[in-house]
């Protein structure tokens, strides 16, 4: 990003203002969440070289030492031989680094309720489900019986009445006439301590049937899940539930559901 700023200061070149722009809101972008760099990368080896290069050319006389000495067969070939290794280690690390299980995307257990799904489906729920919003999406690749109410897409798929109706329950604070209906949620997957999820148990006679550190189960009548009769108390997870990385499901779901 510094070189690209530094290529359109002191670039003599023309500058397009769309170019500028759209390289400025992708910088931005980046900085706010990390999936925005690639954009920004992309964008940016569009529009950057030819004024890198007018500012190369215009300070040559700097670097012209540097230049004599990359201009070296030998040196060019250490280069080249140098740049290869690196990004085959990159790849490498990309694959690697950070994995319990090398070649595979995984997905940490403390973030994400693994174990708690893992019993969802053992035991059959489906239905409508109420979900915290960073799950929603895994949800709906893991649980293809159930509608989520809410997932990542925001306001691709859902009215800004909705998400903000979440957050509002995610807070235990419901309005008397909520956009979000309780009464047509079949199940819940909620992080254990939210004030939400302690309001469902407490205060509406949710049964919690599963929790973790990581997420709590609250099923609102437990007969409709003939997997579930005889359950006498909540089923606690293991003290390993919630350690380590899992890996991502290998095949995607038989269909996939939305709101």
């Amino acid at each position: 990003m510094a070189i690209g700023a530094a290529s359109f200061l002191l670039s003599r070149r023309p500058i397009a203002l769309w170019e500028l722009a759209v390289a400025g809101a992708l910088g931005f972008m980046a900085f706010r969440s990390a999936r925005h760099t690639p954009l920004f990368c992309i964008a940016a080896l569009a529009f950057v070289p030819p004024h890198l290069a007018d500012v190369l050319e215009r300070f040559k006389y700097s670097y012209a030492r540097l230049a004599e000495l990359f201009s070296n067969a030998t040196v060019q070939k250490i280069s080249t031989a140098l740049l290869a290794a690196a990004s085959l280690g990159i790849i490498f690390a990309a694959g690697t680094l950070h994995k319990e299980r090398a070649w595979t995307m995984e997905v940490s257990r403390k973030e994400y309720p693994v174990a708690a799904l893992g019993f969802i489906k053992q035991h059959g729920l489906h239905g409508n489900l109420l979900v915290f919003f960073d799950w929603g999406e895994e949800c709906i690749w893991e649980l293809p019986d159930s509608r989520v109410s809410i997932d990542g897409r925001l306001d691709t798929c859902y009215p800004r009445e909705v998400f903000a109706a979440h957050w509002n329950f995610y807070n235990a604070e419901m309005s008397r006439q909520p956009v979000l209906n309780l009464e047509q949620a079949d199940y819940a997957l909620l992080p254990p301590n939210m004030a939400g999820a302690v309001m469902l148990w407490k205060q509406r006679g949710w049964q919690p049937v599963y929790s973790d550190d990581t997420a709590v189960v609250l099923v609102k009548d437990l007969k409709q899940f003939p997997l579930l009769d005889g359950l006498q108390a909540t089923v606690h997870g293991s003290a390993e539930s919630d350690k380590g990385r899992a890996a991502f499901p290998d095949a995607p779901s038989a269909r996939i559901t939305g709101p």
